[in-house]
């Protein structure tokens, strides 16, 4: 069987490979006896191509026609309107059984759940992120309130451990970052935060984009981060991380690295937290508290997603 996986673009956002990497680990794991060829959504970074790394474009929507048996979709927040039309009904055009795996939304409103439902009744099966996602969809035993990907990238990358001398800030902010002239950069609350941690820990990294690095105080080295599970380490061997992105907390809950989190308080954002039974409204957690649970979750889910597949004869 020759299993088309849709992943997004890392391109503009190496997060994205985050649970995207996660949600191929997870696939490797349950579909290793069939051919499993890697597509990158809309534009694909050159160096994520190989042999079984296809971009994504009217010539894959054809390979996929002809070629593949089963597509899964390892979309995140993709269940918008944006998306809908964009990609989901091309998808559906094309007649495959597709599987969701690790799903969500953005807005969580009324037309995301009619967007959800709509794309719920052309999919073989749908896995969820979040109990929101999963309670919009949840009247079919096609459906299984899953966990976000990027839990698993732990178990992906197998980074190897630093000691914890460097510490990061990771702040949206519409600065940016003079790759020519590291001294000239305007990073507004990536900055500010960059300046508090720096009470704390010799060398601060900044985050701009989630790929370029800037290494602070008056450091002249700039740092090029070009893969998700080099972002992916940087965070792991942090001695504290501040963020505002959600997969960056979910990296660093999941290797213990002690965490700022200023991000969006919305089902987006904790939704993906919640399912590990962990309250990050307040900021910070309890980093062994957290990690034993998120281990405990990802456990229970492996043994909910044999099941599932077997109940739905999808491996």
């Amino acid at each position: 069987m020759n299993i088309a996986v849709i992943t997004p673009p890392r391109e503009f956002n190496l997060g994205n490979g985050i649970f995207a990497d996660g949600g191929i680990h997870l696939v490797n794991k349950f579909f290793k006896k069939h051919n499993i060829y890697i597509i990158e959504n809309f534009q694909s970074c050159q160096q994520h191509r190989s042999e079984k790394t296809k971009p994504f474009t009217s010539g894959t929507l054809k390979w996929i026609d002809q070629k593949a048996d089963l597509i899964i979709l390892l979309g995140g927040c993709c269940l918008s309107e944006v998306m809908f039309d964009g990609f989901f009904k091309p998808m559906f055009d094309i007649k495959k059984p597709i599987l969701g795996l690790g799903l969500g939304c953005t807005t969580y409103d009324d037309k995301e759940k009619s967007i959800a439902e709509e794309v719920f009744k052309n999919c073989e099966a749908i896995i969820t992120r979040d109990k929101y996602l999963y309670d919009f969809i949840s009247d079919s035993k096609k459906s299984l309130n899953g966990l976000d990907g990027g839990y698993f990238c732990s178990d992906f990358y197998k980074c190897t451990e630093e000691d914890k001398k460097y510490a990061v800030s990771n702040i949206d902010s519409q600065g940016k970052l003079c790759l020519d002239k590291p001294k000239e950069f305007s990073c507004g609350n990536a900055m500010e935060e960059a300046q508090k941690l720096s009470f704390l820990s010799e060398d601060v990294y900044v985050v701009s984009n989630n790929s370029n690095l800037l290494l602070l105080p008056d450091h002249p080295k700039v740092l090029q981060i070009t893969t998700s599970q080099q972002l992916w380490s940087l965070y792991k061997n942090a001695s504290i991380v501040s963020t505002t992105r959600a997969h960056t907390a979910i990296c660093c809950l999941t290797e213990g690295t002690s965490l700022n989190y200023y991000g969006h308080m919305d089902k987006r954002a904790l939704g993906m937290i919640e399912q590990c039974d962990i309250d990050l409204s307040n900021n910070t957690v309890d980093l062994k508290e957290s990690k034993i649970k998120i281990e405990k979750t990802k456990n229970k889910y492996l043994k909910e997603l044999e099941i599932f597949f077997n109940e739905n004869n999808i491996t």
